[in-house]
């Protein structure tokens, strides 16, 4: 029972309450046992559909577990399992904005949660002290799907993110 409310309340966060929502759990992590608040953050957070989660809540829910990456990194922490977790859903989301049955409209929504991941890696990587297999867990299969897919105006910051990505890595 107790479950079941958790999953309806959490499926019905507005882009406020998900930010809010995300804030209190951030705080929480800067104060508290990081892995243990971080685990349950993510936990309600797997709670959202992944198919039916409009594509602007999908950016913030992303935006703050790339939040918590860095405070793993800036704790020294391993952030791998958070890293894959993240990245599988950014694959997923590339794949559904590669195929050529998505509709432009659905292309153009996805646009923001992989625009809002590929700022957060480059964050991520630019102020990661050192690259470990945390941080390049977060790059996967899915950036060879977004590419071919992309328009002009969205490879621009595709192609600024690849740069950033290299430039770290070298």
């Amino acid at each position: 029972l107790y479950s079941k409310f958790h999953q309806r309340r959490i499926t019905e966060l507005s882009d406020t309450g998900l930010l809010h929502f995300l804030l209190l759990f951030l705080v929480l992590a800067q104060c508290a046992e990081l892995e243990d608040v971080a685990s349950r953050a993510c936990d309600l957070l797997a709670m959202l559909p992944a198919d039916s989660t409009p594509p602007a809540l999908r950016a913030l829910q992303w935006r703050g577990q790339l939040a918590l990456v860095l405070l793993y990194l800036e704790k020294g922490l391993d952030a791998g399992a958070l890293a894959e977790q993240l990245a599988a859903y950014f694959s997923q989301a590339a794949r559904e904005f590669y195929l050529k049955t998505t509709e432009p409209s659905r292309k153009l929504a996805l646009w923001a949660p992989l625009s809002s991941y590929l700022e957060g890696v480059s964050e991520v990587f630019e102020t990661s002290p050192n690259l470990t297999l945390s941080e390049e867990r977060l790059l996967n299969e899915g950036f060879g799907l977004l590419l071919p897919a992309c328009r002009q105006s969205e490879l621009s910051s595709a192609l600024g993110f690849l740069q950033t990505v290299l430039a770290q890595l070298r």
